[in-house]
């Protein structure tokens, strides 16, 4: 006799057809074994009935079982697990970029001044209060007032540069002259800076476009405008482009001037599945030393601002693996975020731990004052083209906006389905066309490129990612023939 119900080797669920072999023999034991259960009698209705609730009240409580195990508990019961294991699920994060801000000096720009590309109605809010100041500059226009005798100084982060005129200079050979003197004095590894001959305007600018420095003016100088950076959030949750560049429309006018966001958007992300959830879990129990990946992973995203993403791989073992980690090392790999704060936040949380490793290189100072050199890795991403070739349906009619739908059906597939380092297959990007009415058959080409603006090379076969590697889908990069 099957025993149904929890049991040393798990549960076992009692089904429909089990609960009508019991109720069947439970009427023949009180009434007799020539009852009439045959199909149509009152009898055989009657158990029908009661056996689909018995067997509905054991689906649940099969349920109930597997919510206890990580391996099965799904929405809340599998957060209360995760709240067990000392995590929670991550939630959705809308895309972030880096706006400079230009405006005068000490100009306060309001939390959630909005800018946007002018052409969507996608728009970008500033995170907090910003103050434009020569003390927190990422960019600065320096403008020449006036060509009189004397000294004229621009010091960038406590280091000086002076000209000493006599007069006779004009006010555009001034310009020029503190333009050559600051790219002598600090060369292009640091700042870059040009001169406008038509403004007389001296340009000075953070040459990785987002570290800030201090700046200030003795002489017949004024600042033209300082641009200081802010970071902004979409206005959704989840993904959503911004190509470096294009967000220079100001949507609500105030103090600023002009914006540009010199990089592109990192993307954001949706709720974190459960199947990410259960991953992430089973992680949290492997790592080197008292960092888990997952402590790591957890502390950046939720620490550090502008970070939307971060995963870490490890390499436990006395030999390099297979993505080129070395032995006992960590690779903390970021997608957002300013390197600086995500370096003080790993060496926070790693101090004395493993090695860190990855493509970005900085220093962080121990309690001792020295510098520490650590490494972590940025997502790179990879932008996705898609040419499909269509095989209508002469019986099924193909929607008058079909193409439009398998655009934003191939878009959403391709974001919920491909994370990062995960390999492009082709076959996988007919699911979505076949969501579509009217499609007989289907084939795909598919392509990548390192900007959203690149020249695809479009093939039929599949497409190896890095495991720093991200793959960015657009509607404007999927395209149709039809047959």
């Amino acid at each position: 006799m099957t025993t149904f119900g929890i049991t040393p080797s798990g549960f076992f669920l009692k089904r429909y057809e089990d609960c009508k072999l019991e109720l069947q023999a439970s009427i023949r034991g009180l009434f007799g074994d020539d009852t009439n259960l045959e199909t149509g009698s009152v009898f055989d209705a009657l158990i029908n009935i009661w056996a689909l609730r018995e067997a509905d009240l054991w689906e649940r409580h099969q349920a109930a079982y597997n919510a206890t195990k990580p391996s099965s508990a799904i929405g809340l019961a599998l957060d209360d697990l995760l709240f067990i294991s000392g995590l929670s699920r991550f939630a959705a994060v809308p895309s972030s970029v880096y706006v400079t801000m230009f405006g005068d000096d000490g100009a306060t720009v309001p939390g959630l001044f909005s800018v946007s590309n002018g052409e969507t109605d996608r728009h970008w809010l500033l995170s907090n209060s910003t103050i434009i100041s020569q003390n927190n500059a990422v960019a600065a226009n320096v403008h020449v007032d006036s060509a009189a005798a004397g000294v004229y100084t621009i010091t960038l982060n406590g280091q000086s540069v002076s000209y000493t005129a006599d007069g006779t200079e004009t006010v555009d050979e001034l310009a020029a002259t503190l333009a050559g003197f600051l790219i002598s004095a600090f060369g292009s590894t640091i700042y870059t800076i040009s001169y406008n001959t038509t403004t007389d305007v001296v340009t000075i600018q953070a040459a990785d476009l987002h570290t800030s420095f201090t700046i200030s003016l003795v002489g017949n100088l004024s600042y033209d405008s300082i641009g200081t950076l802010g970071l902004f959030y979409a206005d959704v949750d989840g993904p959503t482009t911004a190509p470096a560049g294009s967000l220079t429309t100001i949507d609500t006018p105030d103090v600023v001037t002009t914006v540009v966001n010199y990089q592109p958007a990192t993307p954001g992300c949706l709720v974190e599945d459960d199947v990410e959830a259960r991953m992430r879990r089973e992680r949290s129990y492997a790592g080197i030393g008292g960092a888990t990946p997952t402590t790591i992973e957890t502390r950046i995203r939720a620490e550090v601002p502008g970070v939307s993403m971060c995963f870490v791989s490890v390499n436990s073992t006395a030999v390099t693996n297979g993505n080129g980690l070395p032995p006992y090392s960590i690779e903390v790999v970021v997608s957002g975020g300013l390197d600086q704060d995500i370096l003080n936040k790993i060496y926070e949380v790693t101090a004395g731990g493993p090695n860190t490793y990855g493509n970005v290189t900085g220093t962080v100072a121990n309690s001792l004052g020295q510098n520490m050199p650590m490494y972590f890795s940025r997502i790179s991403t990879r932008y996705v083209w898609l040419r499909y070739t269509l095989t209508y349906d002469a019986e099924v009619a193909f929607p008058v906006d079909g193409e439009d739908l398998i655009r934003t059906e191939a878009v959403t597939y391709g974001l919920s389905n491909f994370s990062l380092g995960r390999d492009l297959l082709v076959d996988k990007f007919k699911v979505p066309a076949h969501a579509v009415p009217g499609i007989r058959s289907v084939a795909v080409e598919l392509a990548v490129t390192t900007s959203p603006t690149g020249t695809p090379t479009y093939g039929s076969v599949d497409i190896a990612l890095g495991p720093t590697q991200l793959a960015d889908f657009s509607i404007n990069r999927i395209t149709f023939v039809g047959v």
